[in-house]
């Protein structure tokens, strides 16, 4: 048991404030998960898998006004972000006023306190990819090369295979939908058809028309053109790049390529990706 004069060091050094640190992200994320419905639907993925897209595309069925333009900023007001309220790092939102059913996306690992999840995969070549080049906008330092950044143990919020297996193949949800981003690009007026279905959603065809035209990546860059997007990250990139499948055959090297595969191999088996290698 800590306590006494070396409880008060330990408080005060940096071991110390991390685990003050740890500590609020568990109180956080104890006092959402008590206010969480039964109606509330979770959008979940891995960072960089498609999220902001699907839920983008949610959102342009949401909102009341059929004429608003929404933005990278503005959407979050329909289909609200709660990686900081969840992970600790922001602060507590009052989320009350939304109607039900609320729909939220987080990146959260496999949580069983969530009622309803969509979660949505992505080819984890692909997923490197964006998540690399997110990285160089985000970060005013990040200097690591693709074939680094792959080899890092310590990506946010966890490894993506753990990310995954957590919530496709080591747990049964008991109400659970899994999207994969490539069939959104197939299949996008289908695949958001089954998420507002599952979701409890009220929808016309021409809703769903409507959002599609609002949510392509071609309106969806010139809309971050115009308004940024919620991060406000400094201009040296885009947040929404390019969105393509397969792209890792055109931006990956080998080695990078290998070192990915060799990390996830077993797991891109389990969820249908084949290792190129």
């Amino acid at each position: 048991m800590l306590g006494g004069k070396f409880g008060l060091q330990l408080g005060g050094s940096v071991f110390g404030r991390a685990l003050k640190g740890g500590v609020g992200r568990i109180i956080a994320r104890r006092k959402f998960v008590r206010s969480v419905r039964p109606s509330d639907v979770f959008l979940v993925s891995y960072p960089k898998s498609g999220i902001t897209w699907l839920g983008f595309l949610v959102a342009n069925i949401l909102k009341t006004d059929a004429s608003e333009q929404l933005t990278l900023r503005s959407f979050v007001k329909y289909i609200p972000d709660i990686n900081g309220l969840y992970f600790g790092t922001g602060s507590q939102a009052d989320l009350r006023g939304i109607p039900d059913p609320r729909l939220f996306f987080v990146h959260s690992p496999y949580d069983p306190s969530f009622p309803k999840v969509v979660y949505v995969l992505r080819d984890p070549r692909d997923v490197m990819v964006s998540f690399w080049h997110y990285q160089k906008l985000s970060g005013r330092h990040f200097a690591l090369s693709m074939k680094e950044f792959i080899r890092k143990g310590d990506h946010w919020p966890c490894p993506w295979d753990e990310h995954v297996s957590g919530w496709l193949l080591e747990h049964e949800h008991p109400v659970l939908l899994v999207v994969n981003y490539e069939e959104i690009h197939r299949n996008t007026e289908g695949i958001l058809k089954r998420v507002l279905d599952f979701s409890g959603i009220y929808y016309s065809d021409s809703d769903i028309e409507r959002a599609v035209e609002e949510s392509s990546f071609d309106r969806m860059r010139i809309v971050e053109e115009k308004f940024g997007w919620q991060g406000n990250a400094p201009s040296r990139g885009r947040f929404v790049r390019r969105g393509k499948v397969g792209v890792w055959k055109e931006e990956m090297d080998q080695e990078s390529l290998c070192v990915l595969e060799e990390k996830y191999h077993t797991v891109m088996r389990k969820v249908g990706y084949e290792p190129a290698t």
